[in-house]
């Protein structure tokens, strides 16, 4: 279910974007498109602003608060260094690590963010992605500005202020020039990126998923040598085991995001696909692949992404 929810905010982060860069001739006077994608720092919690909202935002009062605010509050931690022990110090920031709890009160903490502007906010743990797309890059960069404002004023309220993790892309038609863009919040600059990782998927400002294959590319070539050595000493059920682990985990991992590319963009990864297939059957390369992914009941690459 996890994995799940991970490829579908992969997608839904990116479809509106795909939307509106596959613009029919009609719209054609409607380019530069312009679509600012940033992306924020982990907001730090104040134990006493989560508080403050359970009580007020989700209704959470009486011995239920009581019992949450005695978890949070009169908390100390100390650090042991080389057999010296430090002094103690309370905690009045952020929510104890590894606990059932801790992943609730974050989503608690910031699930109010996306009524602070009219960005389209997809949250997913501590990872903040804001959106928003416009048919001109001018009024783009001013819509930007002027909301990224609305998010300043939340981060204030919230005592989340991180403005050196974060980032912005401009993702824009291939072969057209998008207008040079200036985005602050609170005179502070924000950089711009041509690509960035989401959520475990690398992506770039034309929507090419260019870096992510060639980062699953290395991924699958390490695992190619890791089939050649190990399969003298597994059998075949194992084999196919570990292949589901190590190299079919990564090749469905948000393929409905990245997988429509063409097939040029693809070989490389085909070829070293097919190579831990040979690996597995013992098959030199100039065997056919069709009756060995048919005799080990596996898919090709293309196969995957259009299950």
């Amino acid at each position: 279910m996890y994995k799940d929810l991970k490829i579908n905010n992969i997608i839904n982060i990116f479809s509106p974007s795909i939307a509106n860069l596959k613009c029919t001739p009609s719209d054609r006077q409607m380019y530069p498109q312009g679509y600012v994608y940033p992306r924020l720092g982990t907001p730090a919690i104040d134990n006493d602003i989560l508080l403050w909202k359970r009580g007020n935002f989700y209704g959470i009062r009486g011995l239920p608060h009581k019992l949450l605010a005695s978890y949070l509050q009169v908390r100390q931690q100390y650090t042991v260094v080389g057999g010296y022990r430090s002094s103690m110090f309370e905690i009045t920031q952020g929510v104890p690590q590894g606990s059932s709890l801790g992943h609730l009160l974050f989503a608690l903490y910031v699930n109010n963010l996306p009524k602070a502007s009219a960005f389209n906010s997809t949250l997913f743990a501590d990872d903040n992605v804001l959106s928003i797309s416009s048919g001109n890059c001018i009024e783009l960069q001013k819509l930007v500005n002027t909301e990224l404002q609305k998010v300043d004023e939340w981060m204030r309220f919230n005592k989340s202020l991180n403005y050196s993790k974060m980032s912005y892309m401009l993702i824009g038609p291939r072969g057209k020039r998008l207008h040079d863009f200036t985005v602050k919040i609170n005179d502070n600059t924000i950089s711009q990126t041509n690509s960035t990782k989401c959520l475990g998927v690398y992506i770039d400002d034309k929507l090419t998923w260019s870096d992510h294959i060639t980062n699953l590319e290395k991924t699958i070539s390490r695992s190619v040598e890791i089939f050649y050595r190990i399969r003298h000493y597994l059998n075949e059920r194992a084999l196919k085991s570990l292949y589901l682990s190590i190299v079919y985990s990564h090749l469905q991992y948000a393929i409905g995001a990245w997988g429509g590319v063409g097939k040029t963009s693809l070989r490389r990864l085909n070829i070293l696909h097919n190579k831990i297939i040979r690996a597995m059957t013992y098959i030199s390369f100039r065997s056919k692949l069709d009756p060995l992914y048919k005799y080990l009941n596996l898919l090709k690459v293309d196969d995957i992404y259009n299950l």
